[in-house]
């Protein structure tokens, strides 16, 4: 790898630290890391910690900490109280992996779905888009293009629920971002969504996902109060960029 190259180089002592990601792990990346150049590498999930160390036996646990992301949720303006539609956003990339064709083709016709994000792949998009119109939802699913992140906050404001259907993920900083807002999530089940997420808002399969749609589009307005401000809550205790930092400069000054 060019940049271990170029730290060999590098005279004195040093210390270098790395970070991995789920795109990452996969590829052959890990594997080329050499432990006499890297001190530590820090993991974003514990799932893209254990792919790592199966393809690097090199490092040992304790040379590879977890780091979750964290969002700055001090961007996001957060009222548990506040008014709404019963509408599903979801925030990404129009790209397979994402799993919008399966999301759409089970998509309940009662209920409204904005989809954020650029389109990553344009045969996929066109697919997609084919799909709602076969499916007559057009008035209920709708393209909302690409939002810039300084925009997010105010387009999720009048909105009351996410939804995450990705084939796998690390982390997903837009859920992050959406819980922050006072969005309840709805989550597939990629495995890292375990370690980071309540499990009550994780499903398995298309008929848990419709299951705990149904759920909550029923709410009571109290109840929806009570459920962000639990999630909010998560994000400020264990999921904000300040902590990630935190935790970060430990790691850089540790001997």
């Amino acid at each position: 790898m060019i940049l271990q190259r170029l730290v060999r180089k590098i005279p004195g002592k040093k210390r270098i630290i790395g970070r991995v990601h789920r795109y990452e792990v996969f590829t052959p990346f890990p594997a080329q890391i050499d432990p006499s150049v890297f001190n530590q590498v820090v993991a974003v999930s514990q799932w893209t910690k254990k792919h790592f160390l199966a393809q690097n036996p090199y490092f040992s646990e304790d040379s590879v900490p977890v780091i979750y992301n964290g969002v700055d949720e001090k961007l996001f303006f957060f009222d548990p109280e506040k008014k709404g539609e019963k509408h599903f956003v979801t925030v990404s990339g129009i790209h397979p992996v994402k799993g919008f064709y399966d999301l759409v083709q089970n998509w309940p016709e009662n209920v409204s779905l904005s989809i954020v994000g650029p389109k990553i792949s344009n045969d996929y998009f066109q697919y997609i888009k084919e799909l709602i119109e076969l499916r007559n939802l057009e008035e209920r699913i709708r393209f909302e293009g690409l939002i810039p992140n300084h925009e997010l906050p105010e387009f999720f404001e009048d909105k009351k629920f996410y939804i995450n259907h990705s084939v796998n993920e690390s982390f997903s900083v837009a859920t992050m971002e959406a819980i922050a807002s006072g969005l309840i999530p709805l989550i597939r089940d990629w495995p890292a969504a375990w370690e980071i997420y309540p499990h009550e808002y994780i499903y398995r399969n298309v008929p848990e996902m419709l299951e705990k749609i149904e759920l909550l589009v029923t709410l009571e307005e109290e109840e929806i109060s009570k459920r962000r401000q639990k999630l909010r809550d998560l994000v400020e205790k264990r999921f904000t960029v300040d902590i990630q930092m935190q935790e970060m400069k430990k790691i850089i000054e540790a001997d």
